[in-house]
Order: C-alpha cells, then sequence, then structure tokens
C-alpha cells in the first residue's frame, strides 16, 4: 500500500485528518467533548458493537493476544 499521500497530507497541511477508518479496524471511536468541555477532551471509546474481529486486532494490538 503507497502511505505517500497519507503522510504528505499528515505532515505538510492542516488539513484535518479523518481518523475513523484505522480507528474502526481496532473498534474504536474517538467522541467529542460534551457540555462545553475543552477541546482537549476528546475521548478514545471501545465501540458498544465492536465485533468479534475489532477486539482481536484492538487485544493484539495492546498486547493482550486473543481475548
Amino acid at each position: 500500500m503507497d502511505l505517500k499521500e497519507l503522510f504528505r497530507r499528515a505532515l505538510a497541511s492542516t488539513e484535518q485528518l479523518d481518523y475513523a477508518g484505522a480507528l474502526d479496524w481496532f473498534g474504536l471511536r474517538l467522541m467529542p467533548p460534551v457540555n462545553g468541555q475543552p477541546a482537549r477532551s476528546w475521548k478514545l471509546e471501545i465501540l458498544p458493537d465492536a465485533t468479534p474481529g475489532q477486539k482481536v486486532h484492538l487485544n493484539e494490538w495492546l498486547g493482550l493476544g486473543a481475548r
């Protein structure tokens, strides 16, 4: 897979990056701040309906093995 364009956008521009596809692979999502919380309070959450495959990817990435 050619990642040249991805890295160019990520490093050479101020364009907002879309993390949804990468996070979905692991059954994760970014949740924005609520109730006037500061921008730094975004949260990374496990999808409540994560598939068994997504859970395997997440556990392997975290070094927990297939659980």
